[in-house]
């Protein structure tokens, strides 16, 4: 589709939603005259209390999303009580085995209204993928964003289009793919927050999304673009 597109508007002005997309069209032999990164509506719940014993996992099992891989590597590492819970389809089904861990609750897919509760009372909302080929890559990550702007503590990979949709250290935290070490001691190190650390950072967060992560940024950046 890139190559029919390269041919048919050679002249065309290209925004892209992330520099892994920027890349992947650079791949095709396009170019992006600007990275203007997506946003997410904002939900801006109510501060959660004490969060639960548990992680979250929202979205497609899919490989590149890496759930089975956290399942295998990170999931028996951490301290005895802390378990994860899975919302959304099950696309793949050598992801869904992932599922049947004792230490693994599967809650099916929700709703948004049913997303936003469950995203501030998780322990973090892991956005866990892998590093895979640029045929195969998370252009964006809407789900970082969103869990983020309920009140949520993200943990993404630092790979592909999440890099843009995490500000490392304001709306979460960026990992390093596949990197169990790393993401069992940013885990262990979350459950020892104190309530009014939790809730400073994720008041934070949900400000800079506000901002940062708004639509009328990307439709200000858009128009700019096109000097609208």
């Amino acid at each position: 589709y890139l190559s029919v597109f390269r041919r048919l508007m050679p002249s065309a002005r290209i925004i892209a939603n992330s520099k892994a997309t920027a890349d992947a069209l650079k791949a095709a032999g396009l170019a992006a005259h600007a990275i203007v990164p997506l946003a997410a509506d904002q939900r801006n719940g109510p501060p959660a209390g004490a969060p639960g014993r548990h992680i979250l996992f929202a979205g497609r099992m899919t490989r590149r999303k890496g759930l089975s891989w956290f399942v295998k590597n990170v999931v028996d590492a951490l301290p005895p009580g802390i378990t994860l819970k899975v919302a959304g389809p099950a696309w793949d089904a050598s992801e869904a085995k992932a599922l049947d861990h004792p230490r693994v609750e599967y809650l099916g897919t929700l709703t948004q209204s049913e997303l936003d509760p469950a995203f501030r009372n998780a322990l973090c909302v892991i956005v866990p993928n892998l590093d895979m080929s640029i045929q195969h890559f998370e252009g964006f990550g809407l789900v970082a964003p969103e869990a983020a702007s309920s009140g949520g503590v993200v943990l993404g990979a630092r790979t592909a289009g999440l890099s843009d949709a995490i500000r490392d250290g304001e709306t979460g935290f960026l990992l390093p793919p596949g990197d169990a070490q790393a993401w069992r001691d940013k885990i262990v190190e979350i459950a020892s927050w104190s309530e009014e650390t939790r809730r400073s950072f994720t008041q934070r967060s949900q400000d800079i999304c506000r901002v940062h992560f708004s639509w009328a940024r990307v439709a200000r950046e858009t128009f700019e673009q096109y000097g609208l």
